[in-house]
């Protein structure tokens, strides 16, 4: 296996041996890296495999190997949450059918055979990060082209039910949630489209109050170690006004806006809906649904798409229509207003009598 020593500020020594020469002496070869850890990291894998160093977790010689001691190490700056999926995602779908195999670019067809046999969620998640790491390899000078460059086709999406409330739902559950310890995290999923995740981290002094209107920095996510984010789209500044922010204002203090764990409100949320609960008698839908709930709500007050994505984080504005947007009958009364005043403006096509030649 090789061995890395670091010799300065970004500058690192590779050494791998395999064997003894015909004069006895060991087979050695002393590569001197500048750069990143991981650039030598990289050098060390290709030492080994020139070398021929056998294809064990040491050498980093497998898919396996390389995901754990080359591609998690150089990310190491990740939200852990992120790298554990990873991890998981890894063990449970790609390891089992590549995780043994050489550091190469696999056949399309194995390929599209893998993902076919998952469900289309999974085998979205267990493609992107299998091209990810034998892009990773690539860029090391590890595999020769581009891998996976070929589309693959993915199974068909269960298309389950989007279940929302509409507007006076959400008034009516706000107004029956008053004094409850739940009711600022609903105010803020309901009314900014907040992530139940994102809502847990928020403190009162993440709040800034003004006149009938509340801004809030919202970070999608814990940051990861060096004080960044995932990209861009992760930090934004989220704004409520009536009624959601009179609402805030009445429950503002110190601390958490939810002292409760999230495993806590996971509990706690189906509940409300029980007899004699603040909810009773109310059409259930999940708590996830909130942030659905706003952004279906703010489609159906006209808000721009573009727009919509930005407010929620998101970098592709097909997201909210795939994931977040429900059809109302809100949203049909008002497309049909819209057809029946255009038909109400068009004029009778006037038809011109044409005599026999």
């Amino acid at each position: 296996m090789a061995s890395i020593i670091r010799r300065g500020d970004g500058v690192y020594e590779v050494q791998a041996c395999n064997g003894y020469r015909e004069d006895g002496r060991q087979r050695r070869v002393s590569r001197r890296v500048r750069g990143s850890m991981r650039d030598a990291q990289a050098m060390a894998v290709r030492l080994d495999m020139e070398m021929g160093a056998n294809p064990t977790l040491g050498s980093l010689a497998t898919l396996d190997s390389y995901f754990e001691g080359v591609f998690l190490a150089s990310h190491a700056d990740l939200d852990p949450k992120t790298l554990d999926n990873y991890r998981t995602i890894w063990r449970l779908h790609v390891s089992p059918r590549f995780g043994s195999k050489p550091v190469a670019d696999p056949s399309p067809a194995e390929v599209q055979m893998w993902v076919s046999s998952m469900r289309r969620g999974t085998a979205v998640h267990a493609a992107k990060l299998l091209r990810s790491v034998l892009r990773d390899a690539w860029y090391m000078g590890l595999i020769p082209s581009e891998p996976m460059r070929r589309p693959l086709r993915y199974p068909r999406a269960d298309c389950g039910k989007l279940d929302v409330w509409d507007g006076s739902e959400v008034l009516y559950a706000l107004s029956r949630l008053h004094g409850h310890r739940l009711l600022p995290l609903v105010a803020v999923m309901v009314g900014g489209g907040l992530r139940r995740s994102e809502a847990m981290a928020l403190e009162w002094g993440d709040m800034a109050f003004g006149d009938g209107i509340v801004r809030m920095s919202v970070v999608k996510g814990a940051r990861r170690a060096d004080g960044g984010t995932k990209n861009a789209a992760s930090v934004r500044t989220v704004a409520l006004m009536e009624p959601f922010a009179s609402i805030l204002a009445g429950c503002a203090g110190e601390g958490p806006i939810c002292s409760l764990t999230e495993a806590g409100v996971r509990s706690l949320w189906p509940r409300l809906f029980r007899p004699g609960m603040p909810l009773e008698g109310m059409r259930y839908i999940p708590m996830k649904q909130l942030r659905a709930t706003n952004t279906t709500l703010m489609h159906d007050a006209g808000v721009p798409d573009t727009t919509l994505s930005m407010v929620h984080g998101h970098t592709d504005v097909r997201t909210d229509y795939r994931h977040y947007i429900a059809p109302t009958s809100a949203a049909a009364d008002t497309a049909a207003r819209m057809l029946q005043s255009f038909m109400m403006d068009a004029e009778p096509m006037r038809f011109r009598a044409v005599s026999d030649a």
